[in-house]
C-alpha cells in the first residue's frame, strides 16, 4: 500500500489458495471434494505471480494436464449441479473438462486483446467476438457489452481499440472482479501478531481474475514470438525495461529454445532467397546488399551450399 508521499506499512502477501484434499478425474469430468480420511481437508497453496499465463494455456489440455493443473493450484469451485454458487464453495463439486478448457479460452482471449491493445495491433472481430460471446459462460451478460454488433465492425485501427478496450473493462470488472473478487484481510502469525494479505474469496478463479486485472494495468501482456500466444512478462512494464517496439518477445516455454528455431528458419529463408536472386542473375554482393548480409563471403558460402544440394537431387 503507498501513499504520494511513500510506503504505508508493509507489503501485502497475495495471499493462498485452498486445494482440496480430493481431486479426481471420472470420465469427462474433474471430481472434488474433502476427504474425511485426510490429515488435511484442505491445503493453502501458494500460486506464482503468473499462474495466469498457464491457466490460459489450459484451452486445449488434455483431461490428465487440467487433473494435475488443479491438483497443483486448485480447482474452479463449482458445485455437485455443475454451477457457480453464488458462495464460495470448498466443500465439493463437479466440474466438466469442457468448463474448464472454455473458462482458459475467456481468459487466453482477454489477454490477446490487451496484447494487441498494448502493441498498437489491428483487432480482428473474431477476437473481440470471441471474448464477448464468452460473457456467457460467467456471469449475466452486460447490456452494453453487444453494442458494437448492431452495426458493421469498423474498419479503423482506433475505433476498433475503443471496441476492444471497453470489452475489456466490462468484462474484467463485471465478470472477474465482481463476480470472483478478492479482498484485504488479516491472519496472525506464530507469534500472534496481525498481517495483511489478500484473501482469495473464491479461491482460483479469485486469483485468476486478480492476475488477469494487474497484467493489463500493469502493460506486461505480449505475444509470444515463437508460439503465438499471449505471455505475461514478470514484474509488468513498469518493473523492468520494456521490449523495444519491433523487438522479438519469448514466453518461458519457448524460450532460448524457441528464438533459436526462428533464427533458423530466417537464416534458410535467406538462403532460399539468395539462391533465387543468383539464378536471375545477380551477384553474390549484389544479394549482399539486398539481403543486408554484412559479409559476400556468406554468401558466396550459401550459393554453394545451394548448388550441392540441387546436384544430390538430380543424381
Amino acid at each position: 500500500m503507498n501513499t504520494p508521499q511513500g510506503r504505508l506499512g508493509n507489503p501485502i502477501p497475495p495471499g493462498t489458495v485452498p486445494i482440496p484434499s480430493r481431486i479426481e478425474l471420472e470420465g469427462d469430468a474433474i471430481i472434488w471434494g474433502l476427504d474425511p480420511w485426510a490429515k488435511r481437508q484442505t491445503k493453502p497453496k501458494k500460486p506464482p505471480d503468473d499462474l495466469v499465463q498457464e491457466f490460459a494455456r489450459l484451452a486445449d489440455a488434455t483431461p490428465g494436464e487440467i487433473l494435475d493443473f488443479a491438483r497443483r493450484y486448485g480447482v474452479l469451485g463449482m458445485d455437485e449441479s455443475q454451477s457457480f454458487p453464488g458462495q464460495p464453495n470448498f466443500f465439493e463439486g463437479i466440474e466438466p473438462i469442457e468448463r474448464w478448457r472454455t473458462m482458459a479460452r475467456e481468459v487466453s482471449g482477454l489477454l490477446k486483446v490487451a496484447a494487441s491493445l498494448q502493441n498498437n495491433a489491428l483487432i480482428d472481430v473474431d477476437t473481440i467476438r470471441a471474448v464477448s460471446e464468452n460473457a456467457l459462460t460467467l456471469n449475466a451478460l452486460q447490456p452494453g457489452i453487444w453494442f458494437w454488433m448492431e452495426k458493421p465492425f469498423p474498419p479503423g485501427k482506433e475505433k476498433r481499440a475503443a471496441i476492444a478496450r471497453r470489452i475489456l473493462d466490462e468484462r474484467i470488472r463485471f465478470d472477474w472482479l465482481r463476480r470472483f473478487p478478492s479482498i484485504l484481510s488479516f491472519e496472525r502469525d506464530t507469534n500472534g501478531d496481525m498481517n495483511l494479505v489478500v484473501d482469495h474469496l473464491f479461491g482460483l478463479l479469485s486469483l485468476i481474475g486478480l492476475q488477469v486485472m494487474q497484467a493489463v494495468a500493469r502493460k506486461s501482456v505480449y505475444f509470444c514470438s515463437s508460439c503465438k500466444l499471449p505471455f505475461v512478462r514478470h514484474g509488468g512494464s513498469k518493473m523492468e525495461r520494456r521490449p523495444k517496439t519491433g523487438m522479438e518477445r519469448f514466453c518461458e516455454q519457448c524460450g532460448r529454445a524457441g528464438a533459436l528455431r526462428l533464427a533458423d528458419e530466417r537464416r534458410k529463408e535467406k538462403i532460399r532467397t539468395a539462391n533465387e536472386l543468383h539464378e536471375k542473375g545477380n551477384s553474390p554482393k549484389q544479394i549482399a546488399v539486398a539481403l543486408g548480409v554484412r559479409s559476400t563471403a556468406t554468401v558466396t558460402a550459401w550459393l554453394q551450399r545451394g548448388r550441392r544440394n540441387a546436384k544430390k537431387k538430380t543424381r
